[in-house]
Order: structure tokens, then sequence, then C-alpha cells
């Protein structure tokens, strides 16, 4: 019933079983364990449209565990308030998805509430994500498995959903300013962690993350209203204007408003309690203020564009009156444009810094677990979940060894593999690019997976191994696991399949490249990408001079 690594013989007559090791590690598909199972991903509609914003890049178990429920109930907050959470959305994740430990949406779930607003909705959200309504196809069709769009309902329900959004947009805009408020007080009032002890900080920890919850409920919310009054005006100059000179104009009277600069180099760079820029040793960026009058030539040249359609109306002269009241509501609603995007950059600006916080405590405790002996360095406790993560530090719990090597592992691997694509189903296969024409090395295909990094030759097992880096010996036994810990792949001039390096590999999750005569004088110090799926090493550099 469960993956077995199987010893067997045959003697000409006869098949003797010698022996069966179950494989106590993840499988090469079943990545760090963290990634939606397949069952899940097969036929869904995904997409990274705006959530690769807002949760960008591989993210490691702790910070996938905290973010993804954070943006999850954000998500679920904002439908409930529409009245568009359907009852079937009663798993714990059903709109964020995980794939190559990337972050994905749930498009067609996300659709199918969508479509129950007044209105054609869920076109509307299509347009917004991808500049079409089907951009498989014609416009004018139909996505397979999906109905046609339901007539537009009765004026009593626009106005039961205009009721609900004016008194959603009036709540998250108060709650943004909340949020704000209390994240300037934790900041200015932080703790000294080192006074604290680790309940303590637990504590605070828990406390953080609940005011996270509510500034990403409300940066959400704003984000939407925001991103709505922007539709609104395109829409008002689309009724004068082409699609293209519409969208210009509109991004012309919101220029230079709507970026705010990150709250410090302790905010985190791009996701909630991700690195900071100082952690990445970056400088944030700083906003280049437009001057008053920029801004006044932009908005003129937006007016100019829109009289000049005006004027071509033939019924100017009847119509100038109209026409004028047509500018200044066009004025008025660039106006509230601009504001509404300056508060959501604000309310983004701030849960980054509060993020920021997070990570202090995160690396905190990180340093504890180091110190401790439960962990080899302080980010490996990216490597946790939180309830890990706290058992760790209540002394109540263990994380074996190898499971955050074949955590760490599968993470390097995720980001060699590159970003998902804009819009996909399943789990897609990465980009494997084209190979390098360098040097081409053939073995044994012992243990799945890929991996790009620098080879380090080893010849005993008492040798220190560089964090990542190829493993490549001549041949191994048990005394050298610790060292497959460490190791980011494996490649070996001797040994088969059915080796004890093949079958730890396959159990750590560990890419392999067995009975490659020569790899020790090929390899050592060179870049290589370790193919355990077809056998072969690729050098990609010619020196093999150590770096």
């Amino acid at each position: 019933g469960r993956p077995q690594d199987v010893e067997w013989a045959w003697d000409g007559q006869r098949v003797w079983l010698g022996q069966a090791r179950p494989i106590t590690g993840a499988s090469a598909t079943d990545g760090d364990g963290f990634d939606d199972p397949a069952e899940v991903l097969d036929g869904a509609d995904l997409t990274t449209a705006g959530i690769g914003e807002m949760l960008p890049g591989v993210l490691p178990p702790l910070l996938w565990t905290i973010d993804a429920h954070l943006v999850e109930e954000a998500f679920r907050r904002l439908l409930h308030d529409l009245g568009l959470l359907s009852p079937d959305i009663d798993t714990e994740r059903a709109l964020v998805r995980r794939v190559r430990g990337r972050a994905a949406l749930d498009f067609a779930r996300l659709r199918a509430l969508a479509g129950s607003l007044p209105g054609p909705a869920a076109d509307e959200l299509e347009t917004q994500y991808f500049g079409t309504r089907n951009p498989d196809g014609p416009d004018d069709e139909v996505r397979e498995g999906q109905t046609a769009p339901a007539p537009s309902p009765g004026r009593l329900r626009r106005t039961v959903h205009d009721l609900r959004v004016l008194r959603s947009r009036t709540r998250y805009a108060t709650e943004a300013a909340t949020t704000t408020w209390a994240i300037r007080g934790i900041l200015a009032e932080r703790p000294h962690l080192d006074d604290l002890d680790g309940p303590e900080v637990l504590a605070y920890h828990l406390r953080l993350l609940d005011l996270g919850a509510r500034a990403t409920s409300a940066e959400l919310g704003i984000s939407a209203d925001a991103t709505a009054s922007h539709r609104r005006l395109e829409q008002l100059l689309g009724r004068h204007l082409d699609q293209a000179e519409a969208q210009r104009v509109a991004q012309q009277l919101v220029a230079h408003v709507g970026f705010t600069a990150p709250l410090g180099p302790d905010a985190s760079a791009a996701v909630f309690a991700g690195p900071t820029w100082r952690e990445l040793e970056r400088t944030p960026p700083t906003p280049v203020a437009g001057t008053v009058a920029a801004d006044e030539a932009h908005e003129a040249s937006a007016l100019t564009a829109l009289r000049t359609a005006l004027r071509a109306s033939e019924r100017w002269d009847d119509e100038a009156l109209l026409a004028g009241l047509r500018l200044r509501s066009m004025r008025r609603l660039a106006a509230d444009t601009r504001s509404r995007l300056a508060r959501r950059e604000d309310a983004k600006a701030h849960l980054l810094a509060l993020g920021g916080e997070v990570r202090r405590v995160h690396l905190h405790l990180g340093s504890r677990l180091t110190a401790s002996g439960a962990l080899t360095e302080p980010t490996d406790v990216d490597l946790l979940t939180p309830a890990e993560l706290r058992g760790l530090v209540r002394g109540e719990a263990s994380v074996a060894p190898q499971v955050i090597g074949h955590r760490r592992r599968w993470r390097l691997r995720n980001e060699q593999e590159g970003p998902l694509p804009g819009r996909f189903s399943g789990r897609p296969t990465g980009e494997r690019g084209p190979e390098a024409t360098g040097e081409r090395l053939e073995g044994w295909a012992a243990s799945p997976g890929r991996f790009r990094g620098r080879v380090q030759v080893v010849t005993s097992a008492d040798d220190v191994l560089a964090r990542d880096a190829v493993l490549v010996a001549e041949a191994t036994d048990p005394s050298w696991s610790p060292l497959f810990l460490q190791a980011g792949a494996l490649v070996l001039d001797r040994g088969g399949p059915l080796s004890h390096a093949a079958i730890l590999a396959r159990e750590l999750g560990l890419p392999a490249v067995l009975n490659v005569p020569g790899a020790t004088r090929a390899l050592a110090g060179r870049e290589v990408t370790v193919d355990g799926d077809r056998g072969v090493v690729i050098v990609h550099d010619g020196d093999g001079a150590e770096p």
C-alpha cells in the first residue's frame, strides 16, 4: 500500500524476494509535501495573475502556511461582504493553491462566484485578469465546461448589491485606517525579544499574526475598491474614446499617485513575514514625487483628449452643457481614483512593515533553536510549519534533520524551475530550457529530479560539505548519510539503482546519477546540472576551478 525499494533475485527459474524497504521520504512528484495534491489541481483552472503579486516567488513552509491563510481569509471576507461566499467553500483553502512551491488562484471557482454578481461580472473579471473574456478563443465563444452568462438581474438585486459594496467600502476604509494606526504603534514599541521567554515570544508572534490577518483583509478590500474605481474611470472615458486611448488617458489622470515607499529597511521586501530589505542587503525604493506642475500637465493632456473627442460629436453644439458636466464628472472620478490608489499603497506598505516585525521574531526563534541544536542555522526556521515552530520552542517536539534537508532541496529545485504559467491546469512541468552544449556525462538514473549547483568532490565521510553543493565521490557507505542531508544532488563514480546511496537519495528526494566513471576527476569545482530523471550530468563551465 505504499512505495517500496525492493531487492530481488532471479535464479533462472524463480524470483526470490531479498527485502522490501518502505520509502520513507516523499517521492519526486510529492515535492516538499505542501503543494496541493494532484486530485485537487487536475482539471482546475488556475492562474498566477494578481496572486503572484500578493504572494510572489517560492514560499517555504512557514511563509506559505502563514501567508496563504491570511490571503485566503481575506478573500473569504471580501466575498462574504459581497454576499458571494458559497456554502461549498468549506475547506481550509479553496481559492489559494500551491503548485511547485508557488501561489496560484483557483480562477474557475472565483469566476463562478463572480457569476452571481449583477451584470456580466464573470466576464468582467476575466477581462481584468487576461484582457479578454476568453483568452483561448474569440470573445464571443464560451470556454469549454462553462455556461453562457446569465441574463442581467433585476433592479432590486442591483440595488442590494450596490448597498453591500457601499457598506463594504466604508468598512474597509475604516479598517485600513485602524490597522495602519495599530501597526505604527507596534513598530514604535517593539519589545526586546531577548528579554522574553519562549512562550512570551510565541504569544507576541500570535498577536502580530492576528493584526496581520486584519491588515491583509483591509488591504485586499481597499485594493479591490481602488481597482474598481480605476475601471469605472476607464469605462467613463471609453464612452468617448477607443479602448486603448481610454486606458492611456486614465493612466495619465492617475500619474505620480499610488506608490508609497516601504517603511524603512526592516520591512519585508516582497511578501508578509518574508526577508526584509536589510536582510537582502538592498535599498528600499524611493518614490519620485511628481511636481504639481507635472500633475496638472498630465490632467490637462487627458482633458484635451476627451474634449477633442466630445467636440467630434455631431451634436456638440446641442450638448455643450452636457459635455461640460461630463468633463467635471470625469475629473471628480479621477481625483477619487487617485485617493483610493494612494490609500491602497499606504495599506500595503504598512502590511509589509508589520511583516518585517514578524520576520524579526522568526529569525530570533531560529537563532534560539540553532543554539539548542534543533536547527543548523536561523534561516532554517522558514522550513518549519507554525505548529512545528511552536513545538520546538516549547520543547514538546522535534523535527528530523532529513526533513529539513528535504524541504530545503525542494525549495531550491522549485526556484530553479522558474515561475508558473499565467494560466494552467494541474501541475505544469517546469521549463527545462535549452541544454548546455558543454560536456555531458551519463550514468544510472538513480533518484529523480533536477538540480543545478557547484560540485564539491568528497573523499571521506568526515569531510565538511558546503550546503547545497553537488556531492561527487567515488562511492559512499551508510556512514556518509549526514553529508547527504547537506547536499543538493549526488553523483558517484560507482554504484547502481539498488545501492545504499540510491536508496537513501530516493528517500531524501535528492537527485542522483550513479555509475559515472571518472566523475571525481572531471567535475571538481564545476557548475553542473544533475538530471536524475535521465541519468545525465551536464557541465555548464569548462575551467574546473573552484569558485
